[in-house]
């Protein structure tokens, strides 16, 4: 979250950094310095982008989750692209499926009776 900078201290600074503008109730806050942190370093960014940055230098890490975590990311969201393509395909397959289990949950014979149940062996383990 950021928060509202007086005009003349943004025209001072450094234009690469970007503009921090947060309009509150009548009266205008200076920005605090975990505001400008979490603008520079924010608590997610997709993780090719964090590699990319990693190996031209302009940030640190360690380099194999981020690669792992970005194939994972490039994994799912093309699974995510596919399926919403196939809605219509994944929505009929996951009501026949549900249909299944309904099915066999009606079709199960639970048996109540305590002395039914009772299975004698020797030892704690059973033999069969």
């Amino acid at each position: 979250m950021a928060s509202a900078v007086n005009v003349s201290e943004q025209e001072s600074r450094d234009p690469d950094l970007p503009r921090i503008t947060r309009r509150t109730r009548g009266n205008r806050t200076t920005a605090t310095a975990t505001d400008l942190e979490y603008l520079q370093r924010p608590s997610y960014c997709d993780a090719a982008f964090a590699l990319e940055q990693i190996s031209k230098g302009k940030a640190t890490g360690r380099k194999a989750p981020l690669w792992l975590r970005a194939k994972f990311q490039r994994l799912l969201f093309k699974l995510g692209c596919y399926i919403q393509k196939n809605c219509g395909k994944f929505l009929v397959v996951g009501l026949l499926i549900f249909g299944a289990f309904a099915v066999g949950l009606r079709a199960a014979n639970l048996e109540t009776n305590v002395e039914k149940l009772w299975v004698e062996g020797k030892g704690t383990f059973l033999k069969f």
